[in-house]
């Protein structure tokens, strides 16, 4: 029997015997050395499975804050039917699927396992079995860290090992534009991309990421 877990009410359930599931989809979170990756608002951690703690909040979705869309215009563009509200939680998904998307539009075939893991969000197939793997990061918009910075896409909770994956896909909600990039190419645990400069690259980084996937 799965209980909420204490501070991640609505978004990982536990069982008795130290399974962790995705409370949304039902899906199995894999422990290794004891740890498993938990995200709540966007920020991923690894947490021992034995200091997860059973939650007695008995509606856990209802507790989940929800946060005003930055985009104050939505209601203009798109009717009085648009969602003025954001859950955090919903940009991997939502940046997953537009990256399968970009995919097959290329002719690569791409889909998202049905299985959870750490280490990639997509799965690639050139065909005859030379599949590849892109971990998604997506973001709801651009955003200054300080007071008087230029605003800039930040995309945070990047592996150490750079063999976790193929290659990373940085997805920017707001305007539908994704930069691809090789995970060789990314040492850092983060991404920042001035907003030109992402726009700039997410012209042709999918053409030049999918020749060097390609070619190995």
């Amino acid at each position: 029997m799965f209980k909420p877990i204490a501070g991640y009410e609505g978004l990982y359930e536990l069982s008795q015997e130290g399974q962790v599931r995705n409370a949304r989809t039902t899906r199995l979170i894999p422990v290794k050395s004891g740890r498993v990756t938990l995200s709540k608002y966007g920020e991923p951690a690894a947490v021992l499975v034995r200091d997860l703690l059973p939650s007695d909040i008995a509606t856990p979705a209802a507790t989940l804050p929800l946060k005003t869309s930055r985009n104050a215009t939505a209601s203009l563009r798109y009717g009085s039917w648009a969602n003025n509200k954001h859950v955090p939680g919903h940009n991997g998904a939502a940046g997953e699927h537009l990256v399968c998307a970009l995919l097959e539009r290329c002719g690569v075939f791409a889909l998202r396992p049905p299985y959870a893991t750490a280490e990639y969000d997509v799965v690639g197939d050139f065909g005859r079995g030379h599949f590849f793997t892109i971990q998604v990061k997506a973001t709801s918009c651009a955003a200054a860290t300080r007071r008087g910075d230029t605003p800039a896409y930040v995309f945070a909770g990047l592996p150490a090992n750079q063999d976790a994956c193929d290659a990373y896909a940085f997805v920017a909600l707001d305007t539908l534009k994704v930069v691809f990039v090789l995970a060789s190419e990314c040492a850092q645990e983060a991404k920042r991309f001035m907003v030109v400069d992402f726009e700039a690259k997410a012209l042709d980084s999918l053409q030049s990421v999918l020749l060097a996937l390609h070619a190995r």
